[in-house]
């Protein structure tokens, strides 16, 4: 566990060791290690760019339970009115590995589109807490269609909490969605 001074965050992480058999699976295909903000962003790897469609979601799936966020209700207090969404997909790297890490986002965006998840322009901004640092990130849209759409496509692998409160989320989409179609027919 580790405590973000600037966001009032505990994270939980994993330190893999390069000598073990998991480290150096990873590594071998073409994992970026190290303090991953200090090192530049690897290619996302051939066999993922080129591999089938199961291929892309697998990993979609993988990197969204990991580091992704879960679709959630965002309630705007001034209007009263309910919206579901999902935050941006986002890195930070140091300002000199900006264009890897770009490069990296431009391809997680790629694979969503070549699922037909709609995505928004990539982000870029300096960071609050560091103005040595970057922050990039994806968008997936947040109309409903497009995250019902990403749920039941590529989902999240790996994190049960937010697999979970997602299809919570998503249910209610669907019941929604259903029930205005039903009225207007």
């Amino acid at each position: 566990r580790e405590f973000n001074k600037y966001r009032n965050i505990t994270f939980h992480t994993f330190n893999v060791n390069h000598s073990g058999i998991l480290g150096v699976l990873m590594i071998g295909l073409g994992m970026t290690h190290g303090k991953r903000s200090l090192v530049p962003m690897k290619p996302m790897p051939e066999w993922i760019l080129n591999g089938s469609m199961m291929v892309k979601r697998e990993f979609l799936g993988g990197l969204f339970g990991g580091d992704g966020c879960k679709i959630q209700n965002k309630i705007n207090c001034s209007s009263n009115k309910n919206s579901f969404g999902c935050a941006m997909f986002s890195n930070v790297k140091d300002i000199k590995f900006e264009e890897s890490l770009s490069t990296f986002m431009g391809c997680v965006s790629k694979l969503l589109n070549e699922l037909e998840i709609r995505t928004l322009d990539i982000k870029r901004e300096i960071t609050k807490y560091d103005t040595n640092k970057v922050k990039i990130g994806v968008k997936i849209s947040d109309s409903e269609f497009n995250l019902i759409k990403f749920f039941n496509k590529i989902g999240y692998r790996y994190d049960r909490r937010k697999l979970m409160e997602s299809a919570v989320s998503c249910e209610y989409l669907r019941h929604k969605t259903n029930h205005l179609g039903n009225r207007l027919n």
